[in-house]
């Protein structure tokens, strides 16, 4: 007797499983190469960009080459994948859905929350250079050379209005929980036993009837 085999059939799109990685661009190789090369330096993540961007628009075309040619192999290697992923599941891969975060309601009678002694050192700092032609990123740059450099002795007054803030908050904050009580916390198990089962997909029953063969995992690029 022989053995029905089972053509796979279409997927819904929106049941369909994540599709293989998008390729890397030269652009993206020249950064992963520069990371490797400077992972021992302490530098924050704007200006690594910005000392890559630099780099790569100073860079010549026979460097920019190199970066080019993993770029190709990794668009090879994408479209190769992604034919294998039509043929297995008999559709394109889904988008990938952004999630939008939903932001807590604030409530108007909650204390205001207390601030550090930088912060009163900022609220100082811009109101005497009011005038000062800086952008936000200057300006903070700036704010923060200043701090890092400032002796204890001019530090203590914003240390002390910082103090004075922080008992402001939890004396606001011990009256605010008297007249908030938290609600009481539901067990998260009883929550999973009160609720119903969830819906089975279409994908998951097309998964009962025959085996799809996994999806293989990307390759990783050669190395540098």
């Amino acid at each position: 007797m022989k053995r029905k085999t089972l053509t796979p059939a279409v997927v819904p799109f929106s049941d369909a499983p994540e599709g293989p990685k998008g390729a890397l661009s030269s652009y993206f190789c020249f950064c992963r190469d520069w990371r490797q090369r400077n992972s021992h330096r302490v530098i924050s993540t704007i200006d690594a960009g910005q000392i890559q961007g630099q780099e790569w628009r100073s860079m010549s075309d026979e460097r920019k080459s190199k970066f080019e040619k993993l770029a190709a192999k990794d668009r090879e290697r994408f479209t190769a994948e992604l034919e294998l992923y039509k043929k297995v599941h008999g559709c394109s891969p889904p988008k990938k859905k952004v999630k939008k975060q939903v932001k807590p309601v604030k409530d108007p009678d909650k204390p205001r929350g207390a601030m550090s002694s930088y912060m009163y050192f900022c609220k100082d700092y811009r109101s005497k250079n009011k005038n000062n032609a800086l952008s936000v990123i200057e300006a903070g740059a700036q704010q923060g050379a200043e701090w890092r450099s400032l002796p204890a002795a001019k530090r203590a007054k914003y240390d002390k209005l910082a103090l004075q803030d922080r008992e402001r908050h939890s004396a606001e904050m011990a009256k605010y929980k008297m007249s908030h009580p938290e609600p009481v916390p539901v067990e998260q198990e009883t929550l999973k036993q009160a609720g119903p089962k969830k819906p089975t997909s279409s994908y998951m029953f097309f998964n009962r009837e025959v085996q799809v063969p996994p999806f293989p995992a990307s390759k990783p690029l050669p190395s540098l």
